[in-house]
């Protein structure tokens, strides 16, 4: 390292801007990190959590990921359930797609994303709660942050290089980046969620459960169970879909409840524990460029839910650990040129962007009346079962272990 470190600085603190803190505390580097909110603080989201994201824990520190698979807010599924609107079901083992880890677990988002925060190392870490940057711009070198604290006013901070992990309303995306903040509808789920306790269990294993809706739609109704025998319980539809048939999301939620049979009689007897509430999910479907000289943007700054489910913590977080050798090298060099970060989206690029090519593709085909029969009656044709469980594996295999940046 030079013997003058860059400042370093990264906005936001949820799952991808503490994945970054952590790495960077690892490597015993100094930076920032400014928050908006004040933790403990709730995200909206449908609180699944894929195998990317303990595998970037035990990336970090295999203690870490010890901790969340024991921790008390955090619940192994063991499998997926898909129904059609007529009760029609198929439920995937996960012990078939990955008998020697878990593929899926489920948290909220309040205590998942308080845990990670409070990882967060303060020998190399500072943190700026409730602390809205109001813009960025651009300096000689480096970047003037201007930002509100509370309760102490207006203030301002210089940095060499910035992380952009602050959602989809990115603050640094809208300063920086080329064409600023702009929703492609046809890349955009529109999504609300609540949560309830006592729902009436679909069986064994904790499954999560992925209801089909109408065929004029792209999207699903969704329970996720949750440890206390509460439930996450939401639906998501794309954007344009919504817009061009006039769609209103939260009817259409209370309406897969009441006029389902075998959906309503399960919410016979649960408490609904708070009023729905919505938020976007831009889709990985859209190419975002994810670095400009001085930054990278990364999560729902970068579009990096996936196509067919929306699932998006697991890959913003194993996009984030793909770019730190990038980040890692700019900071050692003290270059933040477009040339040098280019290094992390060919990274991300070479790990991600065929298979969410390929889920583009699954998601026109997912949520057809042929492709919903597919995966509905796939289990009874050992053929097209096998198929779909070596594509998966293959998918998840390279996951498995830890690999200290040699991906």
């Amino acid at each position: 390292m030079s013997h003058l470190m860059p400042k370093i600085g990264i906005i936001g603190a949820g799952p991808v801007g503490c994945t970054a803190s952590l790495f960077l505390s690892k490597q015993k580097i100094n930076h920032t990190i400014i928050e908006k909110a004040k933790f403990p603080r709730d995200k909206v989201c449908g609180d699944g959590f894929t195998f990317e994201v303990l595998r970037v824990l035990n990336e970090i520190d295999p203690k870490l990921g010890e901790e969340f698979k024991k921790s008390d807010f955090v619940l192994p599924s063991g499998g997926v359930m898909f129904q059609s609107r007529t009760g029609r079901k198929a439920i995937y083992d996960c012990s078939e797609l990955a008998p020697d880890f878990n593929v899926i677990y489920v948290s909220k988002r309040l205590e998942f994303d308080n845990w990670l925060f409070s990882q967060l190392d303060s020998a190399f870490c500072k943190v700026y709660q409730e602390t809205e940057v109001l813009k960025i711009e651009r300096k000689e070198k480096g970047f003037g942050v201007f930002y509100k604290t509370h309760p102490n006013g207006l203030k301002s901070e210089y940095f060499d290089f910035l992380i952009g992990a602050d959602g989809e309303r990115s603050i640094l995306k809208k300063s920086l980046h080329p064409g600023g903040i702009k929703k492609h509808k046809d890349d955009y789920y529109g999504a609300i969620r609540t949560y309830f306790r006592n729902v009436k269990s679909s069986g064994e294993k904790n499954n999560i459960e992925f209801h089909f809706l109408d065929d004029k739609l792209t999207g699903y109704f969704w329970i996720f169970p949750l440890p206390n025998n509460e439930f996450n319980v939401g639906i998501c539809v794309l954007s344009n879909e919504l817009s061009e048939q006039k769609i209103n999301l939260k009817k259409e939620f209370e309406d897969y409840i009441m006029n389902n049979p075998h959906i309503k009689e399960r919410f016979e007897n649960a408490e609904r524990l708070e009023n729905l509430k919505g938020w976007g999910i831009p889709l990985n479907s859209y190419r975002e460029k994810l670095f400009g000289d001085g930054y990278l943007i990364l999560g729902d700054s970068a579009y990096m839910s996936e196509s067919n489910t929306g699932k998006g913590i697991g890959t913003s977080m194993f996009s984030t650990y793909l770019a730190m050798p990038a980040i890692l090298d700019a900071i050692n060099k003290s270059d933040f040129s477009e040339n040098q970060l280019r290094k992390a989206q060919d990274k991300i690029s070479g790990v991600y962007y065929k298979e969410w090519d390929q889920q583009k593709i699954l998601q026109k085909w997912m949520y057809n009346s042929f492709g919903k029969r597919v995966i509905l009656n796939a289990l009874r044709f050992p053929f097209v079962k096998n198929v779909i469980l070596r594509k998966a594996v293959k998918n998840m295999a390279r996951f498995s272990l830890a690999k200290g940046f040699r991906e």
